[in-house]
């Protein structure tokens, strides 16, 4: 279906719906517009978006795929975190 430039990686689609995006058309926009660029920088912690595409119904964001959750789902797992923890975490962003 897609032709990817890195096809020995893993990768994840995200689904949007277009029909749930009437007021935040802009923002999602913006959000691809930025994940393009941060992709260009191809650093360890970031998750590249590799392609996106759109249909007359939904948006389609072809993403690396990571399969430890994001920040949130550890904060929500974790609870309170260490000074240490945090420290680490804001070395890395």
């Amino acid at each position: 279906l897609f032709l990817l430039q890195k096809p020995d990686i893993p990768i994840a689609i995200k689904s949007i719906a277009k029909k749930n995006l009437s007021k935040s058309k802009n923002l999602l926009g913006k959000e691809i517009k930025i994940l393009k660029e941060l992709s260009g920088l191809e650093h360890e912690n970031l998750v590249g978006l590799l392609k996106c595409v759109e249909t007359t119904t939904h948006v389609f964001l072809v993403m690396e795929f990571c399969n430890g959750g994001d920040l949130a789902d550890y904060l929500q797992a974790k609870g309170t975190l260490s000074e240490d923890t945090i420290r680490h975490f804001v070395r890395q962003i």
